[in-house]
């Protein structure tokens, strides 16, 4: 007799029972029930011991799977790559799968596929999902469905047949070969860091195995996701610090060589005291070829002046007394590109390049507060450099784009070129006076007055540039209101006979103002130092005759010129005193009347003068 039975794995087991017959005491037959029962009872025990081992192994095989992804996953500290490796050994590992898993931005509120395996691209494809995409978190339809079950990104979803589910995306994955679905939210804590998506051909194909494993999975991906976040957040720090790092280096390298360059223009514009003196004097000479001569003379000490007052005007502060304007960046930007046409587009044509000039002006931009000189002349270097960089390039065309636009509460005005660009090292010292790649051609001054005519707008200098592609400088000045001013109508003024006492360590100086002043018919005494200075101002005093003012220099050994300052207004404080200074205009020491730059010229010692004692017509 021969009885089948169908284990639950499926497994058909066939059992052969003895036809044999035993009789009771009365000799009646008994067929053999109770050996029957027993077999029966021993093959069920035997299928659920197999069973048990089957399940055991499978439960075994996931445990290694999520051993295996957890040890791979936390090795790594790059999200792409924890993603990467997860899906590889899933898929390796649970065949007929499709695997996708996303990562969370929080401060965009958005998904982004980072791995998906090739059984899932169909679907994610009929979706409209692409790998590295951001997604807004209300548009991706994972997680959308996942928080309208759950309430929240928060737990997992398990639809057993896409088909008769409601989901609105249902039809798309149904067409693109997706029954099963199983989303599983990527926590630690309170914070959401991704999903995870597993999806099947067939219906019903998860149990609730699969929802534990999945649940661990995302436990362990939790973890290595929110390593992953720190050390990015760390790499990003480190590197701002770098940044930062570098900045304060190249200001302190700045200001100790705007500290140098104090001293380099002092003692040149003192050496060319007398020499402008002497020129303006010569132009007057009866003799034609004398005044020719003198006139070049000044023309040669006026380009010098020009470049001491550019090497100046990198390490100085802007006067907090200066006059600042209103500035349209847009008509600055226009009168530049006009001024400069000559060289972005004939000089270049000559050379068989052509470079085209485009603007992109925000024309709603309010007026900035500033002087509008010397940003027109930083606009006007980074034009040049621009040009300079796409000649440099060697390419027959080249594109130059000026824009003016806000960002904040900042206005910017930003050249872009297509030249040769710069490294890394050339960035981090473009703002070096006398640093060029220009050899020859350049002196390295163009960004330095770049550099400080931003500092003195408490402004700012970006730059970004790629080797082989081009820069873009961007100047950011801060929107400030001022009101326009209304010009006043100047009225020539005379100048009466004035006795005045000139004080300056330097004889040369000394001799070729007074020479000036002499000219102009005042009566001049001379003092090469604080202490006969102020000997010949109180004799003068006790005497009856005072001077009228005192012109002193600024900085003199034994005793300084604030020294002196101080004393001259104890004994007098109504006489002017005029300090001259080498550092040029903003160094005003506490009550000086007026302050000279040198070189000093004939006009602008006379304007000062009548400042003090014109008498109006």
């Amino acid at each position: 007799m021969r009885q089948r039975y169908v284990r639950s794995d499926g497994k058909v087991i066939t059992v052969i029972l003895s036809s044999a017959v035993v009789r009771d005491d009365n000799g009646n037959p008994l067929f053999v029930v109770r050996m029957l029962q027993d077999i029966t009872e021993q093959v069920i025990a035997e299928a659920e011991v197999e069973r048990q081992l089957h399940e055991l192994r499978r439960q075994t095989a996931r445990l290694s799977v999520l051993h295996q992804v957890a040890k791979s996953a936390t090795q790594r500290l790059d999200i792409v790559s924890i993603a990467r490796v997860t899906i590889a050994t899933l898929d390796a590992q649970l065949p007929g799968t499709m695997l996708a898993l996303f990562a969370y931005d929080p401060a965009a509120d958005a998904f982004v596929l980072l791995e998906a395996n090739a059984l899932a691209e169909p679907p994610l494809k009929a979706l409209g999902i692409e790998k590295g995409r951001p997604i807004p978190a209300n548009e991706i339809p994972f997680a959308d469905a996942l928080r309208k079950e759950t309430g929240a990104l928060a737990g997992s979803l398990l639809i057993n047949d896409v088909a008769r589910s409601d989901l609105p995306f249902a039809a798309q994955l149904v067409e693109a070969g997706c029954r099963s679905l199983l989303l599983q939210a990527i926590r630690s804590g309170d914070e959401l860091l991704g999903m995870l998506v597993k999806g099947r051909s067939e219906p019903s194909a998860f149990d609730d195995a699969d929802c534990e494993f999945v649940n661990a999975l995302c436990e362990h991906l939790a973890v290595a996701f929110h390593n992953a976040r720190l050390f990015a957040d760390l790499r990003r720090a480190y590197e701002e610090l770098q940044r930062a790092q570098a900045t304060l280096a190249q200001q302190e390298r700045l200001r100790a060589l705007g500290q140098m360059a104090s001293g380099i223009v002092h003692d040149v514009n003192n050496a060319l005291v007398p020499i402008v003196a002497y020129a303006e004097v010569l132009q007057e000479h009866s003799d034609a070829k004398v005044r020719q001569m003198a006139e070049q003379m000044q023309s040669a000490l006026d380009d010098l002046t020009h470049i001491i007052n550019r090497l100046r005007a990198f390490y100085r502060p802007r006067d907090p007394q200066e006059e600042l304007e209103p500035v349209d960046l847009n008509e600055a930007v226009r009168q530049v590109a006009d001024l400069t046409k000559p060289r972005w587009y004939d000089i270049p044509q000559r050379e068989g390049i052509t470079i085209d000039l485009r603007m992109a002006l925000d024309e709603t931009l309010p007026p900035i507060a500033g002087v509008g000189a010397e940003i027109r002349e930083a606009l006007t270097n980074l034009i040049f450099n621009a040009v300079d960089a796409i000649v440099a390039k060697g390419t027959p065309h080249g594109i130059i784009i000026l824009r003016t636009g806000r960002r904040d509460e900042w206005a910017f005005v930003e050249v872009t070129d297509t030249g040769i660009g710069m490294d890394e090292a050339t960035k981090r010292r473009v703002f070096e006076p006398f640093f060029t790649t220009k050899g020859e051609k350049g002196s390295g001054l163009g960004l330095a007055m770049v550099y400080g005519t931003m500092e003195r707008h408490d402004g700012s200098v970006e730059i970004e540039s790629t080797l082989g592609v081009g820069t873009t400088v961007r100047l950011l000045f801060p929107l400030r209101v001022i009101a326009e001013k209304v010009p006043t109508a100047a009225l020539e003024p005379t100048l009466p006979p004035l006795r005045l006492l000139i004080v300056d360590d330097d004889p040369a100086v000394r001799f070729s103002l007074a020479t000036m002043l002499q000219q102009a018919g005042h009566q001049v005494t001379t003092a090469g130092d604080g202490d006969t200075a102020l000997a010949l101002f109180e004799t003068a005093l006790a005497q009856g005759e005072p001077f009228d003012a005192v012109l002193t220099d600024l900085g003199m050994p034994h005793m300084r010129g604030t020294e002196l300052l101080r004393r001259l207004k104890e004994r007098s404080p109504q006489t002017p005193v005029i300090v001259m200074t080498g550092w040029g205009s903003e160094v005003r020491p506490k009550g000086a009347d007026a302050i000279l730059s040198k070189p000093i010229r004939r006009r602008q010692l006379k304007e000062t003068l009548a400042s003090l004692f014109a008498r109006q017509p």
